[in-house]
């Protein structure tokens, strides 16, 4: 269930051209609405570790995914 979720959000995410998911997808989170969720991850992570755990694993692969994107191909030159 837990992949099954990831997948949804995956394929569901705002996208950079706003050609996929929900309405208003493109629009960014403001910088106190990031703050509130990043104390509330922080603090369920202190209490359950195992959530902690797997949320952050998840960030980092997320950005990892988007460094990658984000970094030019060498073949398009």
């Amino acid at each position: 269930m837990v992949i099954w979720g990831y997948r949804m959000w995956w394929l569901r995410r705002p996208t950079r051209t706003g050609t996929a998911g929900p309405p208003g997808g493109s629009q960014r989170p403001g910088t106190g609405a990031v703050l509130a969720v990043g104390l509330v991850a922080i603090g369920l992570g202190a209490f359950l570790p195992v959530l902690g755990v797997s949320l952050m694993a998840f960030l980092l692969a997320d950005a990892a995914w988007q460094a990658l994107r984000a970094r030019p191909s060498p073949r398009s030159g």
